[in-house]
């Protein structure tokens, strides 16, 4: 028996790392008392994957699991079991059972979006806004230098993104959309679509003190967006 659920990740654990996020969904299924599935060879683990790990510091109503069970069960009364269990900020919104052999979540997941709420550092008029949006959206290149503990390399950040907008712009903040593509390449992160525009395009942005929020992830087949909940193959 294999689920697919979606949930958040709400401001209580909004700063535990995807590891921790999945160590926590662990520990919940496993007090749940749920038969789950597990891997073959020496260490064996259960069977669980997760979409697309989420940043640390950063909200979601839109996180994906596949969850296996070596026996089946209601659903209903799987989810209700571990509803019971899950700490608080994690929270199941919907479910799907799922078909025979799936395409796993990480293969067909190809698209993120986000909703930024950033501190401005000095007073910007809406249309200047805009303009700096529409000049990082007309750029055939963004390139960006990406430091991480494994080193620093240089990438161009264009290709990734597939949108971004302005929603809401007030004296001393603004609200933007973004959506970007999830490749076997990688992705980009709001963050540094966000240090762009401010050192590249002269954004009045606090970058380090946005408020993030994944409202999305989802599969673009034929310029249509899909949930994962409807997509298996």
């Amino acid at each position: 028996m294999k689920l697919r659920i979606q949930f958040t990740k709400e401001e209580p654990v909004r700063y535990i790392s995807h590891l921790d996020l999945a160590r926590a969904f662990e520990r919940a299924l496993r007090r749940a008392k749920l038969p789950l599935a597990l891997s073959e060879g020496f260490n064996p683990h259960i069977k669980v994957a997760y979409a697309s790990a989420l940043s640390v510091g950063v909200t979601s109503s839109s996180e994906f699991v596949d969850i296996e069970l070596r026996e089946t069960r209601p659903a209903e009364m799987a989810l209700t079991a571990l509803r019971q269990q899950l700490p608080a900020g994690l929270h199941i919104v919907a479910y799907r059972m799922l078909e025979t052999n799936p395409a796993a979540l990480m293969k067909v997941v190809n698209m993120a979006g986000y909703t930024l709420d950033v501190p401005l550092t000095q007073p910007a008029g809406e249309d200047v806004l805009r303009a700096q949006l529409a000049a990082l959206l007309r750029a055939e290149e963004l390139v960006f230098t990406r430091t991480s503990p494994k080193g620093t390399r240089t990438l161009d950040l264009r290709p990734f993104i597939r949108e971004l907008d302005l929603l809401e712009a007030a004296a001393d903040r603004v609200k933007l959309a973004l959506q970007v593509h999830i490749t076997d390449k990688g992705s980009v992160k709001p963050q540094e679509v966000l240090q762009v525009l401010r050192a590249q395009y002269a954004a009045p942005l606090r970058e380090d003190a946005a408020v993030i929020h994944r409202n999305l992830l989802g599969v673009l087949r034929h310029n249509e967006l899909l949930s994962p909940l409807d997509v298996f193959k």
